[in-house]
């Protein structure tokens, strides 16, 4: 049995905010595919909202790590734009990024130090919710394979 067209038509389209929600809940599992991942890039790509552009790029960022992307340059550009804006989980992934080296070649002590001390000042002042170290411990489970 069909569905007539207009019932579809009816039906609302997720705003952005639902969008990112939706991309959030499936970049952050670990049993996600490229299908999937790729699918999600392409939601994250629809959203306009400036405000919540700093989010839209931390987990565009995380797709690119997660399917192993070799375009270091833009993850990590995407990363130190929604830095600028402050975002908590782009702090430490940057740091991780810096400190580890995760993705580049070497090490990076005085920047990583530098973004350690930016999420330390957004804590005292309480901008963000949870301290670094389990920040940072989320950013790992999120780019676990």
């Amino acid at each position: 049995m069909m569905c007539p067209a207009f019932l579809f038509s009816q039906v609302p389209l997720p705003n952005e905010e639902g969008m990112l929600l939706q991309a959030k809940l499936m970049v952050t599992r670990r049993d996600i595919g490229p299908n999937e991942l790729n699918y999600t890039y392409r939601i994250l790509e629809k959203i306009e909202n400036k405000s919540l552009e700093s989010e839209v790029s931390f987990y565009k960022a995380l797709i690119l790590i997660k399917t192993e992307s070799m375009n270091y340059p833009l993850i990590v550009d995407l990363l130190e734009g929604s830095v600028e804006k402050g975002h908590p989980l782009a702090i430490a992934l940057l740091y991780k990024i810096n400190f580890d080296p995760f993705l580049l070649e070497e090490k990076n002590i005085n920047e990583s130090k530098a973004l350690k001390t930016m999420y330390e000042n957004l804590y005292r002042k309480k901008e963000v919710s949870a301290d670094f170290n389990t920040a940072l411990s989320a950013v790992n489970k999120m780019i676990a394979k």
